[in-house]
């Protein structure tokens, strides 16, 4: 038992004074940043005394009175982000005394009234993502309002005027108070968000007793990187930022891939993070790992937070950066003696998030080469998607009547169903005398952006995205809305592009009838078509479909459509295997009601097995496919091909991995005769628990690909 102040953590008694974080006897004085007593002056962010007396982060002094978020004391008033004393009012933007009004985004006083995106007021209610003003009844997403429970179950952030962000957004600043842990909930709540993907570690304590206390909902997995691919499928599905928690040091550098891949998808992705405490920092403490340097190249912004109370303030920065075009994962660490302490901090409502307008001058000069073109071909990639574009990119397709192709996450924004919507004939793209790609990088899955002696038009949400290693002809960047709205209100001269479509809709008809051989294959071996062939038939047309695997889910990029937006996920252009249950479960969340299907290959099932006891644990069936054919098929035939043989391509061959999900608590079976594909399938859609197909494939079927990838 402690007597007077805090335990130690292995159990001892801790005398007199307040407890630190390590339970060890903490100085009645005030502290410092290291938690140690500060000796009037705070401290730098790798733990060592700053010069200038106590006070702000760079230094100054600071005026004597209640306590600070490091510890220090403040004079009466809250205190400015750089630790100075502020009047009693909200603050401004750059820490000034705001008069007690809400603030512009210049920071200059804005009337009581919430703000645009450049700064001017706006009138009455919360500001939509356009910088505009946002209704302040239900709000819509890319379908409807979430329903005002304690949780909505995406995972993600609700749109401005949503229910749940009215509800856990305070309307303006407000004071809050707790410790570190505390402090981080209460701002991702400010931002909607309501769930956590984490795995438990001693670094994050206080925030997991903080999100349980608060009501959201706590999905912990059996490996990080499942914990970080769950958060980046959430942001893909909802298309706003949601949170992975990882514990310091190796569960940190577990996540990397997780980051990596969200990086490349362009997904806001918000990873928080515990960090060895800095009064001890050099001294060898657990986990005591740097993660900045690791994680700065696959972040847009990756920070430390040295002070409690500049906990919300940092979040709030964090989670805007990471949903501003062209959006990506953040990352902050917070210290295990900043998490633990208590400190009062004002909580500002979500900046707004704005996206950059297009030149229309560049809009006019795209929209007049695909409309004038012979044999136009439009692509849609996936931010297209992410910015909401896909009525855009309908009326633009229509407006100009143009042979349109999917990319990536761009997948179902044209329905493929849509007369103008293509995908067999992407030879067509060689055919061409004018690309417009929209909202994807011109990388290895589209020829490097080289279409023969097609004139290349680069669509991009954000200038720094515009293809810089090939030639284009013109290169709208900003708001693709308004990119392909204002393609599509182009009233200038035009060609007749009808015989065009009408070749490629026969090429495409062509093609698709001579998939029915594949997709019916009745011999044995099974053909990896065959699965997909029955699979097919099974579908519902809002089916979420998610891919994790090589040949097997190349099959199923060529086979599958996709009817709606948002219902296709793949690992994207960093290729990492091992997403496939953390996007699973993200979907399963964020549609309760529909189907949830995972094409796997057996070697990518093998990186997130474990995590279908996170998928049992939690309740969330999913129908999981394995093509397993007993190898890294995708390497295995090509390897073959340059060198006459392979090596280290095989593994165990008719492995059992549906046993591997019973003795995990879901079901599945073992299919080998293709007549009894459909009728496994059908159980595990009838399942209502976490169920695997494992279909044992022809090893000797090489999925035939054309792509260059490198």
């Amino acid at each position: 038992m402690a007597s007077a102040g805090s335990g130690r953590a292995h159990g001892e008694a801790a005398s007199g004074g307040p407890g630190r974080v390590d339970g060890e006897v903490g100085l009645t004085g005030p502290e410092g940043g290291d938690g140690e007593a500060a000796s009037g002056r705070p401290v730098r962010g790798h733990g060592q005394v700053a010069s200038g007396g106590p006070g702000r982060v760079g230094g100054e002094t600071a005026l004597t009175g209640p306590a600070r978020g490091d510890g220090e004391t403040a004079s009466a008033g809250p205190v400015r982000g750089d630790g100075e004393v502020v009047s009693a009012g909200p603050v401004r933007g750059d820490g000034e005394v705001a008069s007690g009004r809400p603030v512009r985004g210049d920071g200059e006083a804005a009337s009581g009234r919430p703000v645009r995106g450049h700064g001017e007021v706006a009138s009455g209610g919360p500001v939509r993502g356009d910088g505009e003003v946002a209704l302040t009844g239900p709000g819509r997403g890319e379908r409807e309002m979430a329903p005002a429970g304690p949780r909505r179950g995406d995972g993600g952030v609700a749109p401005a005027g949503s229910r749940r962000a009215d509800r856990d957004a305070p309307a303006g600043p407000r004071w809050v108070e707790g410790e570190g842990g505390e402090l981080a909930v209460a701002a991702l709540r400010a931002h909607g968000v309501d769930t956590l993907f984490t795995l438990s570690g001693g670094h994050i304590f206080s925030v997991l007793h903080a999100a349980a206390r608060a009501g959201m909902r706590i999905v912990d997995v059996r490996h990080e990187q499942t914990a970080v691919f769950a958060a980046e499928g959430c942001a893909r599905l909802g298309r706003r930022p949601a949170v992975a928690l990882l514990t310091a040091g190796p569960g940190v550098t577990n996540g990397i891939s997780g980051l990596a891949t969200a990086q490349a998808n362009g997904a806001p992705v918000v990873v928080l993070a515990g960090r060895a405490a800095r009064k001890r920092w050099g001294s060898g403490a657990l986990q005591e790992f740097d993660h900045i340097p690791l994680v700065t190249p696959v972040t847009k912004d990756a920070r430390t937070v040295t002070r409690t109370d500049a906990v919300p303030g940092e979040l709030r920065a964090l989670t805007a950066t990471a949903a501003t075009p062209h959006r990506g994962p953040v990352f902050l660490d917070i210290p295990l003696d900043v998490m633990h302490r208590r400190a009062s901090a004002i909580l500002n409502p979500p900046l707004p998030v704005v996206p950059p307008a297009p030149d229309p001058d560049e809009v006019a000069k795209a929209a007049e080469l695909l409309a004038t073109a012979s044999r136009p071909v439009l692509v849609a990639g996936g931010d297209v998607w992410w910015g909401g574009a896909w009525e855009a990119l309908r009326h633009c397709a229509e407006s100009l009547r143009v042979p349109t192709f999917a990319n990536g996450q761009g997948r179902g924004c044209l329905p493929a169903r849509h007369e103008l919507a293509f995908s067999r004939s992407r030879d067509a793209l060689k055919e061409a005398d004018v690309v417009v790609v929209a909202g994807t990088p011109l990388d290895f899955r589209l020829s490097f952006g080289r279409f023969g002696d097609a004139r290349v038009v680069h669509a991009v949400d954000h200038p720094a995205l515009r293809a810089t290693h090939v030639p284009t002809a013109a290169a709208p960047a900003g708001d693709l809305r308004h990119v392909l709205d204002g393609m599509a209100a182009w009233s200038g001269p035009r060609a007749d592009h009808e015989e065009w479509i009408r070749r490629l809709r026969a090429r495409e008809r062509a093609l698709r009838a001579a998939e029915r051989p594949e997709l019916e294959h009745p011999g044995e071996p099974i053909h990896p078509a065959r699965v997909l062939g029955e699979l097919i038939a099974q579908l519902d047309h809002d089916a979420v479909v998610i891919g994790d695997g090589g040949d097997f889910v190349s099959y199923a990029g060529r086979l599958l459509d996709s009817h709606l937006p948002g219902h296709w996920l793949d690992p994207g252009p960093f290729g990492c295997l091992g997403n496939g249950i953390g996007y699973a479960i993200a979907a399963r969340l964020r549609h309760p009601d529909r189907q949830v299907v995972l094409l796997l290959g057996d070697g990518a099932f093998g990186f997130s097995a474990g995590d279908v006891d996170t998928l049992v644990r939690h309740r969330l069936p999913v129908v999981m496919v394995v093509g397993n054919n007993g190898g890294w098929g995708l390497e295995k035939h090509p390897m073959r091909a340059l060198y006459g043989t392979d090596v280290a391509a095989d593994l165990r061959p008719d492995s059992r991995y549906d046993q591997v999900v019973r003795a995990l608590g879901g079901a599945g079976e073992t299919v080998t005769d293709p007549r009894r594909i459909a009728p496994a399938l059908r159980r595990a859609f009838a399942a209502g628990e976490p169920y695997l197909v494992n279909v044992l494939t022809d090893p000797e079927v090489a999925y035939r690909r054309s792509a260059k990838l490198g």
